[in-house]
């Protein structure tokens, strides 16, 4: 377990990837890849960059608390990440920042639902799912 109470310690790669003394991707959640727009009222926007800029705001001046899972993901520790104890990934979900990475849990799906319903994030328009846009540009 990794605490840090100085946000100014961590770096933010994208919506779902902190680095401290190594990187970490957040358990369970697939953000879009900060390259990547989306689409909202017919506009094109960096919904990239807004995940990585939600998650630093979800972080801003809290204590952080990281819990490994063992299993690793592009050379990155997979690891569930609290926030004043607030579950990281759960919150991008529910924000719409975020989608549940079904390919590998469930856990998220009911705040991904709770999240398209009410249109939120990434949810308000369109966009190619995050893996999908990864594989189509590498």
């Amino acid at each position: 377990m990794l605490t840090l109470a100085l946000i100014m310690a961590i770096g933010l790669h994208d919506g779902d990837t902190l680095k401290l003394d190594k990187e970490y991707r957040l358990y369970g959640i697939d953000a879009p890849e900060l390259t990547q727009a989306c689409t909202k009222a017919g506009k094109q926007y960096p919904c990239g960059q807004e995940s990585r800029t939600h998650l630093y705001e979800l972080l801003k001046g809290k204590e952080l608390k990281c819990i490994e899972t063992g299993e690793k993901s592009y050379n990155r520790s997979i690891a569930t990440c609290y926030a004043d104890g607030q579950d990281l990934s759960e919150q991008m979900v529910r924000d719409g920042q975020a989608i549940s990475y079904k390919h590998f849990t469930h856990k998220y799906d009911a705040q991904e639902l709770e999240a398209k319903q009410a249109k939120r994030g990434i949810w308000a328009g369109t966009f190619q799912e995050p893996y999908k846009y990864r594989k189509s540009h590498d």
